[in-house]
Protein backbone atom coordinates (compact mmCIF):
# COMPACT_ATOMS: atom_id res chain seq x y z
CA UNK A 1 0.00 0.00 0.00
CA UNK A 2 1.22 3.31 -1.11
CA UNK A 3 1.81 5.64 2.24
CA UNK A 4 0.61 9.03 2.45
CA UNK A 5 1.61 12.22 3.71
CA UNK A 6 1.33 16.12 3.91
CA UNK A 7 4.24 18.22 3.13
CA UNK A 8 4.24 21.73 4.58
CA UNK A 9 7.28 23.13 2.62
CA UNK A 10 10.12 22.66 0.30
CA UNK A 11 13.48 23.82 1.08
CA UNK A 12 14.62 26.52 -1.00
CA UNK A 13 18.45 24.53 -1.50
CA UNK A 14 18.40 21.60 -3.64
CA UNK A 15 21.75 20.35 -3.04
CA UNK A 16 23.23 20.16 -6.57
CA UNK A 17 26.42 20.73 -5.08
CA UNK A 18 25.89 17.10 -3.45
CA UNK A 19 26.67 14.15 -5.90
CA UNK A 20 24.66 11.72 -3.59
CA UNK A 21 21.39 13.94 -4.28
CA UNK A 22 19.18 13.54 -6.84
CA UNK A 23 16.26 15.87 -7.79
CA UNK A 24 13.09 15.25 -9.33
CA UNK A 25 12.85 16.80 -12.85
CA UNK A 26 9.45 15.02 -13.78
CA UNK A 27 6.84 13.14 -12.11
CA UNK A 28 3.56 11.65 -12.68
CA UNK A 29 0.87 10.32 -10.73
CA UNK A 30 0.88 9.59 -7.23
CA UNK A 31 4.19 9.03 -5.57
CA UNK A 32 5.31 10.04 -2.16
CA UNK A 33 8.81 9.91 -0.09
CA UNK A 34 10.35 9.02 2.49
CA UNK A 35 13.19 10.55 4.53
CA UNK A 36 14.91 9.49 7.55
CA UNK A 37 13.62 11.35 10.10
CA UNK A 38 17.06 12.17 11.83
CA UNK A 39 17.77 14.12 8.08
CA UNK A 40 17.50 17.81 7.66
CA UNK A 41 15.02 16.79 5.02
CA UNK A 42 12.53 15.02 6.90
CA UNK A 43 11.93 18.21 8.74
CA UNK A 44 9.61 19.87 6.09
CA UNK A 45 6.51 18.70 8.83
CA UNK A 46 4.32 15.81 7.61
CA UNK A 47 2.97 12.57 8.64
CA UNK A 48 5.60 10.01 9.60
CA UNK A 49 6.15 5.91 9.61
CA UNK A 50 7.71 3.62 11.67
CA UNK A 51 10.03 0.93 9.72
CA UNK A 52 11.74 -1.98 11.18
CA UNK A 53 12.90 0.51 14.12
CA UNK A 54 13.71 3.81 11.68
CA UNK A 55 11.27 6.09 11.65
CA UNK A 56 10.40 7.76 8.45
CA UNK A 57 8.65 11.57 7.47
CA UNK A 58 6.00 11.06 4.58
CA UNK A 59 6.08 13.94 1.59
CA UNK A 60 4.02 13.71 -1.70
CA UNK A 61 6.60 14.20 -4.16
CA UNK A 62 6.64 17.04 -7.01
CA UNK A 63 9.50 18.30 -9.39
CA UNK A 64 12.00 19.98 -7.67
CA UNK A 65 12.29 17.74 -4.71
CA UNK A 66 15.61 16.33 -3.44
CA UNK A 67 16.18 12.93 -2.44
CA UNK A 68 18.99 12.54 -0.58
CA UNK A 69 20.88 9.16 0.60
CA UNK A 70 18.55 7.19 2.75
CA UNK A 71 15.28 8.24 1.23
CA UNK A 72 12.65 6.39 -0.39
CA UNK A 73 10.53 6.94 -3.03
CA UNK A 74 7.70 4.83 -3.28
CA UNK A 75 5.45 5.18 -6.47
CA UNK A 76 1.79 4.35 -7.19
CA UNK A 77 -0.21 2.25 -9.55
CA UNK A 78 -0.34 5.33 -11.59
CA UNK A 79 2.98 7.12 -10.40
CA UNK A 80 6.15 7.59 -12.29
CA UNK A 81 9.22 9.60 -11.24
CA UNK A 82 12.15 11.00 -12.78
CA UNK A 83 15.53 11.26 -10.27
CA UNK A 84 18.66 13.44 -12.20
CA UNK A 85 21.74 13.50 -10.10
CA UNK A 86 24.26 16.73 -10.47
CA UNK A 87 26.41 14.80 -13.17
CA UNK A 88 23.65 14.14 -15.22
CA UNK A 89 23.01 10.20 -13.69
CA UNK A 90 18.98 9.15 -14.05
CA UNK A 91 16.64 6.95 -12.45
CA UNK A 92 13.23 7.06 -13.73
CA UNK A 93 10.80 5.01 -11.07
CA UNK A 94 7.99 2.95 -12.92
CA UNK A 95 4.49 2.75 -10.95
CA UNK A 96 4.26 0.63 -7.68
CA UNK A 97 7.70 0.59 -6.97
CA UNK A 98 9.55 0.99 -3.72
CA UNK A 99 13.34 2.01 -4.23
CA UNK A 100 15.74 3.62 -2.16
CA UNK A 101 19.06 5.88 -3.02
CA UNK A 102 21.31 4.82 -0.33
CA UNK A 103 25.18 3.64 -0.41
CA UNK A 104 27.19 0.86 0.98
CA UNK A 105 29.51 1.02 3.89
CA UNK A 106 32.15 -0.39 5.08
CA UNK A 107 36.05 0.14 3.66
CA UNK A 108 34.99 -0.01 0.29
CA UNK A 109 32.11 2.84 0.34
CA UNK A 110 29.95 2.96 -3.12
CA UNK A 111 26.77 4.29 -3.76
CA UNK A 112 23.83 1.64 -3.71
CA UNK A 113 20.05 1.37 -5.26
CA UNK A 114 18.32 -0.62 -3.17
CA UNK A 115 14.90 -1.72 -5.24
CA UNK A 116 12.54 -3.18 -2.73
CA UNK A 117 9.88 -4.13 -5.87
CA UNK A 118 8.63 -2.75 -8.89
CA UNK A 119 10.90 -1.67 -11.81
CA UNK A 120 13.37 1.25 -12.62
CA UNK A 121 15.37 2.69 -15.66
CA UNK A 122 18.93 3.90 -14.89
CA UNK A 123 21.31 5.46 -17.09
CA UNK A 124 24.53 6.00 -15.18
CA UNK A 125 27.72 7.55 -16.62
CA UNK A 126 31.24 5.78 -17.01
CA UNK A 127 33.77 7.77 -15.06
CA UNK A 128 30.81 9.20 -13.19
CA UNK A 129 30.53 9.30 -9.35
CA UNK A 130 28.68 6.06 -9.17
CA UNK A 131 30.61 4.23 -12.24
CA UNK A 132 31.14 1.91 -9.11
CA UNK A 133 27.16 1.32 -7.90
CA UNK A 134 26.04 -1.34 -6.72
CA UNK A 135 21.93 -2.73 -7.44
CA UNK A 136 20.27 -4.79 -4.90
CA UNK A 137 17.19 -6.46 -5.25
CA UNK A 138 15.57 -9.28 -3.18
CA UNK A 139 17.55 -11.99 -4.97
CA UNK A 140 20.32 -10.45 -6.80
CA UNK A 141 23.19 -8.12 -6.58
CA UNK A 142 24.32 -6.26 -9.33
CA UNK A 143 27.63 -4.25 -10.33
CA UNK A 144 27.42 -1.73 -12.64
CA UNK A 145 30.25 0.57 -14.44
CA UNK A 146 28.11 2.44 -16.39
CA UNK A 147 25.60 1.81 -18.39
CA UNK A 148 21.48 2.31 -19.58
CA UNK A 149 19.80 -0.92 -17.33
CA UNK A 150 16.34 -1.69 -16.62
CA UNK A 151 15.79 -4.03 -13.28
CA UNK A 152 12.55 -5.35 -12.03
CA UNK A 153 12.04 -7.03 -8.72
CA UNK A 154 9.23 -9.26 -7.20
CA UNK A 155 8.98 -10.69 -4.17
CA UNK A 156 11.46 -13.16 -2.93
CA UNK A 157 9.65 -16.02 -4.20
CA UNK A 158 9.04 -14.37 -7.49
CA UNK A 159 12.56 -13.58 -8.39
CA UNK A 160 14.52 -10.01 -10.80
CA UNK A 161 15.16 -9.29 -14.02
CA UNK A 162 17.97 -7.03 -15.25
CA UNK A 163 17.90 -5.95 -18.70
CA UNK A 164 21.11 -3.88 -20.42
CA UNK A 165 20.59 -1.96 -23.05
CA UNK A 166 24.08 -0.14 -23.23
CA UNK A 167 27.00 -1.18 -20.96
CA UNK A 168 27.24 -4.50 -18.62
CA UNK A 169 26.15 -5.67 -15.35
CA UNK A 170 27.56 -8.41 -13.56
CA UNK A 171 25.14 -10.23 -11.49
CA UNK A 172 25.08 -12.33 -8.89
CA UNK A 173 22.54 -14.05 -6.33
CA UNK A 174 21.73 -12.07 -3.03
CA UNK A 175 23.94 -14.66 0.01
CA UNK A 176 21.68 -12.66 2.00
CA UNK A 177 17.83 -12.96 3.29
CA UNK A 178 16.86 -9.41 2.22
CA UNK A 179 15.74 -6.93 4.25
CA UNK A 180 12.36 -4.33 3.77
CA UNK A 181 13.10 -1.01 4.13
CA UNK A 182 15.40 0.77 7.00
CA UNK A 183 15.75 -2.56 8.84
CA UNK A 184 19.93 -3.83 9.22
CA UNK A 185 21.43 -5.38 7.23
CA UNK A 186 21.03 -9.63 7.67
CA UNK A 187 24.21 -11.54 7.93
CA UNK A 188 25.07 -13.90 5.27
CA UNK A 189 23.60 -17.23 4.79
CA UNK A 190 25.85 -20.59 4.66
CA UNK A 191 23.68 -23.12 3.63
CA UNK A 192 23.07 -23.13 -0.08
CA UNK A 193 25.33 -23.43 -3.34
CA UNK A 194 25.76 -20.17 -5.07
CA UNK A 195 26.34 -19.83 -8.95
CA UNK A 196 29.07 -17.94 -9.86
CA UNK A 197 28.51 -14.25 -11.19
CA UNK A 198 27.17 -13.95 -14.55
CA UNK A 199 28.05 -10.82 -16.72
CA UNK A 200 25.25 -9.55 -18.88
CA UNK A 201 25.82 -7.41 -21.83
CA UNK A 202 23.88 -5.23 -24.11
CA UNK A 203 20.98 -6.98 -25.78
CA UNK A 204 20.30 -9.32 -23.02
CA UNK A 205 18.22 -9.84 -19.99
CA UNK A 206 19.01 -12.11 -17.02
CA UNK A 207 15.94 -13.82 -15.23
CA UNK A 208 16.36 -15.55 -11.89
CA UNK A 209 15.12 -18.78 -11.45
CA UNK A 210 13.84 -18.67 -7.96
CA UNK A 211 11.79 -22.32 -7.63
CA UNK A 212 13.54 -25.21 -6.05
CA UNK A 213 15.05 -27.30 -8.48
CA UNK A 214 15.54 -31.41 -7.91
CA UNK A 215 18.57 -30.66 -9.99
CA UNK A 216 21.43 -28.56 -8.44
CA UNK A 217 23.16 -27.97 -11.89
CA UNK A 218 20.46 -26.01 -13.40
CA UNK A 219 21.52 -22.48 -13.26
CA UNK A 220 19.25 -19.57 -11.21
CA UNK A 221 20.74 -17.10 -13.45
CA UNK A 222 19.42 -17.32 -16.84
CA UNK A 223 20.56 -15.12 -19.60
CA UNK A 224 18.70 -14.69 -23.04
CA UNK A 225 18.25 -12.33 -25.43
CA UNK A 226 16.02 -9.31 -24.60
CA UNK A 227 12.52 -10.02 -26.75
CA UNK A 228 10.51 -7.08 -28.56
CA UNK A 229 7.53 -7.66 -25.85
CA UNK A 230 10.36 -6.42 -22.91
CA UNK A 231 11.45 -4.04 -24.75
CA UNK A 232 8.30 -2.27 -25.38
CA UNK A 233 7.46 -2.60 -21.82
CA UNK A 234 10.47 -1.07 -20.67
CA UNK A 235 10.06 1.92 -22.81
CA UNK A 236 6.37 2.33 -21.86
CA UNK A 237 7.55 1.76 -17.85
CA UNK A 238 9.90 4.58 -18.63
CA UNK A 239 8.92 7.17 -20.56
CA UNK A 240 7.72 10.54 -18.39
CA UNK A 241 5.95 13.38 -19.48
CA UNK A 242 7.42 16.63 -19.04
CA UNK A 243 6.10 18.82 -16.26
CA UNK A 244 4.10 21.38 -17.06
CA UNK A 245 6.15 24.81 -16.71
CA UNK A 246 4.89 26.56 -13.73
CA UNK A 247 3.47 30.31 -14.39
CA UNK A 248 3.18 33.04 -11.28
CA UNK A 249 5.69 33.67 -9.07
CA UNK A 250 9.30 34.57 -9.98
CA UNK A 251 10.25 31.75 -7.52
CA UNK A 252 7.94 29.73 -9.70
CA UNK A 253 9.54 30.59 -12.82
CA UNK A 254 12.97 30.10 -10.91
CA UNK A 255 12.84 26.68 -10.33
CA UNK A 256 11.08 25.90 -13.52
CA UNK A 257 14.49 27.33 -15.31
CA UNK A 258 16.96 25.05 -12.62
CA UNK A 259 15.13 21.68 -13.65
CA UNK A 260 15.57 22.63 -17.26
CA UNK A 261 18.63 23.33 -17.04
CA UNK A 262 19.41 20.11 -14.81
CA UNK A 263 17.69 17.72 -17.70
CA UNK A 264 19.60 19.66 -20.63
CA UNK A 265 22.81 18.87 -18.49
CA UNK A 266 21.47 15.30 -18.19
CA UNK A 267 21.12 15.28 -22.24
CA UNK A 268 24.16 16.66 -22.78
CA UNK A 269 26.19 14.51 -20.44
CA UNK A 270 24.11 11.12 -21.44
CA UNK A 271 24.84 11.73 -25.68
CA UNK A 272 28.82 12.53 -24.28
CA UNK A 273 29.18 9.17 -22.97
CA UNK A 274 27.21 7.47 -25.36
CA UNK A 275 29.77 8.87 -28.25
CA UNK A 276 32.39 7.25 -26.32
CA UNK A 277 30.91 3.84 -25.13
CA UNK A 278 28.31 3.17 -27.67
CA UNK A 279 29.36 4.68 -31.35
CA UNK A 280 26.21 2.67 -33.27
CA UNK A 281 24.24 4.36 -31.17
CA UNK A 282 25.66 7.55 -31.54
CA UNK A 283 25.44 7.49 -35.35
CA UNK A 284 22.02 7.23 -34.91
CA UNK A 285 21.82 10.39 -33.48
CA UNK A 286 22.21 12.43 -36.89
CA UNK A 287 22.10 15.81 -35.34
CA UNK A 288 22.93 15.83 -31.48
CA UNK A 289 21.76 19.33 -30.91
CA UNK A 290 18.24 18.36 -31.97
CA UNK A 291 17.71 15.92 -28.45
CA UNK A 292 16.60 17.99 -25.90
CA UNK A 293 14.60 15.47 -24.17
CA UNK A 294 16.10 12.51 -22.20
CA UNK A 295 13.21 10.55 -23.32
CA UNK A 296 13.71 10.78 -26.53
CA UNK A 297 17.74 9.25 -26.04
CA UNK A 298 15.64 6.32 -24.22
CA UNK A 299 13.41 5.90 -27.07
CA UNK A 300 16.26 6.11 -29.73
CA UNK A 301 17.90 3.09 -27.56
CA UNK A 302 15.20 1.34 -27.68
CA UNK A 303 14.24 1.57 -31.64
CA UNK A 304 17.75 0.27 -32.31
CA UNK A 305 17.75 -2.52 -29.88
CA UNK A 306 14.24 -3.44 -31.45
CA UNK A 307 16.30 -3.66 -35.18
CA UNK A 308 17.59 -6.81 -33.92
CA UNK A 309 15.82 -8.05 -31.01
CA UNK A 310 14.21 -11.44 -31.30
CA UNK A 311 10.38 -11.43 -31.46
CA UNK A 312 8.39 -11.90 -28.24
CA UNK A 313 6.57 -15.35 -27.41
CA UNK A 314 3.10 -13.57 -28.13
CA UNK A 315 4.04 -13.05 -31.64
CA UNK A 316 6.80 -15.37 -32.68
CA UNK A 317 4.72 -17.66 -34.72
CA UNK A 318 4.24 -14.71 -37.34
CA UNK A 319 8.07 -13.64 -37.11
CA UNK A 320 6.15 -9.91 -36.58
CA UNK A 321 8.07 -6.86 -34.86
CA UNK A 322 5.74 -4.74 -32.54
CA UNK A 323 4.38 -1.88 -34.12
CA UNK A 324 5.47 1.50 -33.61
CA UNK A 325 2.54 2.46 -31.93
CA UNK A 326 3.37 0.42 -29.01
CA UNK A 327 5.56 2.89 -27.77
CA UNK A 328 2.62 5.43 -27.54
CA UNK A 329 4.77 7.66 -29.77
CA UNK A 330 3.45 10.59 -31.55
CA UNK A 331 3.84 10.57 -35.13
CA UNK A 332 6.26 13.67 -34.99
CA UNK A 333 8.25 12.49 -31.79
CA UNK A 334 11.98 12.62 -32.63
CA UNK A 335 11.92 8.88 -32.68
CA UNK A 336 10.74 9.14 -35.92
CA UNK A 337 13.38 11.83 -37.22
CA UNK A 338 16.20 9.35 -37.57
CA UNK A 339 17.41 6.13 -39.75
CA UNK A 340 20.15 3.68 -39.45
CA UNK A 341 21.13 0.66 -40.79
CA UNK A 342 20.31 -1.97 -38.52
Amino acid sequence: MLLSGIILGLPSAWGQGDPTTAVVTRKEGEATLLTPSESEAAKDGGSQVQLNGVRYGLSPIKAGKKITPGSIVQTGADGKVRLIFPNGDQVTVAPGTTYENTKVSGKESKPLFNVFSGQIRAIINKGGPRENLEVKTNTTVMGVRGTDFHVASWSTQGGSRVSVLRGKVAVSERQDQPSSPGSPAPAPSTSPKYQAPVEVAAGQTLTVETKASTDPTKPKLVVQQTNQEELVTIQKSSTVPRTPKKSGTEDLAKEAAELENLEKKAVATTLADIAKTDPSLYKVIKDPSKIDDLDTIQTLTIKKAITTAPSSTSNSSTGTKPSLKDLDLDPEDAYDQYQWEP
